[in-house]
């Protein structure tokens, strides 16, 4: 059944939003890529130009050159000799420099820039965002305080964030995760395989395991929750169907079950029809 919701207008577009869009998008989107409408943010004017001129198979795309904060202020970004490490927050030197990746971290230039809130930004103040994935350097809890309007919306949230301070006054998992919880969002699926090691003789050996120190998670917002505590989104037949989509597209079908039971018999956005059909588990398979 869900399938078919990649070749009709039931579903309309999954509205993805990519913060720290450096790179490309990782491979898992391609299920839902005929579906996906992405604004992504990239603060380094070549590299949001390169994102934007580059071939996509994506319906949709915006490449969007602001840097994000927890307010529309002046800030001074931090130009480390990797670009994945830029950031607004000075690297925690001492503890990284412990690690054989270091140099990575090291501050090449300072600039001023303008950050911005997300809540701020008027060309997505009227979109209705159905995912978020984040890469931001420590920042993602001033980032998601910031677009509290936008998050409200946000189904499906994905964080890269890191155990421990490897950016002065960064926001690590756990207090990522206790903001989170707070607003009805529950851990679906954690990557914590990206471990580094020491400086030192086993700096480059694969038998010594190293330590992890960040981590990918996912985060669903829990409808059923939200539902009862009067807090729930408006949710139209659409809504529904891409929320189904995002389950479906990371195989929690049970969960996605659940949901689909509480847009049928409570919100009355699904047929019983509908829901007779993702009965079965092979109607989620995409």
């Amino acid at each position: 059944m869900l399938e078919k919701f990649l070749t009709n207008k039931d579903a309309g577009f999954i509205k993805l939003m990519d913060i720290g869009a450096s790179g490309k998008l990782d491979s898992k989107w391609q299920k839902l890529s005929p579906l996906l409408d992405l604004t992504g943010f990239e603060p380094n004017i070549e590299e949001c130009n390169r994102l934007a001129a580059q071939e996509t198979d994506l319906p949709k795309v915006t490449y969007l050159p602001y840097a994000l904060s927890g307010k529309t202020e002046e800030r001074e970004l931090k130009e480390t000799s990797s670009i994945y490490c830029w950031s607004l927050l000075n690297p925690n030197t001492e503890w990284l420099n412990r690690f054989f990746y270091s140099d990575l971290f090291t501050v090449q230039n300072k600039s001023k820039i303008k950050t911005f809130a997300l809540d701020d930004i008027v060309e997505i103040k009227d979109h209705n965002f159905d995912a978020v994935k984040m890469d931001t350097q420590g920042m993602e809890l001033p980032i998601l305080k910031g677009g509290k309007k936008i998050l409200d919306n946000v189904f499906y949230l994905e964080t890269e964030t890191g155990f421990l301070d490897n950016y002065e006054g960064e926001t690590t998992f756990s207090q990522v995760s206790e903001y989170l919880l707070r607003q009805n969002f529950i851990m679906f699926d954690i990557n914590p395989n990206h471990r580094i090691r020491r400086k030192g003789p086993f700096a480059k050996s694969e038998q010594s395991l190293g330590q992890p120190l960040w981590c990918e998670a996912v985060w669903l917002k829990d409808l059923i929750q939200c539902h009862k505590q009067g807090t729930l989104p408006a949710i139209d037949r659409a809504k529904a169907i891409r929320c189904l989509l995002l389950c479906a597209s990371n195989a929690f079908y049970d969960f996605g079950y659940e949901l689909a039971e509480l847009f049928c018999h409570e919100l009355g956005v699904l047929s019983h029809t509908d829901l007779d059909v993702l009965t079965n588990i092979d109607s989620w398979k995409i």
